[in-house]
């Protein structure tokens, strides 16, 4: 859980997502797809010069980035069993 009190400390976290994300293959249309928020809220919620800060989709975007890790590491380790 990524929780972030000040303007500066919003953005800063907002890049690291948006790079973690962008690292993992995930674009802000899969998190849509698992939320119930419109497309413009997800892009708002993630562009780092936006005030707007939404927890959900922060969690929900960090969840998506352990899982993406998750399934690399198992197809890694199943790669080397082989």
């Amino acid at each position: 859980m990524i929780i972030a009190e000040s303007l500066t400390e919003r953005k800063a976290a907002k890049r690291a997502i948006r790079k973690q994300l962008k690292n993992m293959g995930i674009i802000l249309k899969d998190v849509k797809e698992r939320s119930e928020y419109h497309y413009n809220t997800v892009v708002t919620a993630f562009d780092p010069e936006h005030k707007h800060w939404n927890q959900s989709l922060i969690d929900l975007a960090a969840e998506m980035i352990a899982e993406k890790k998750k399934e690399a590491k198992e197809k890694k380790q199943s790669l080397l069993t082989k």
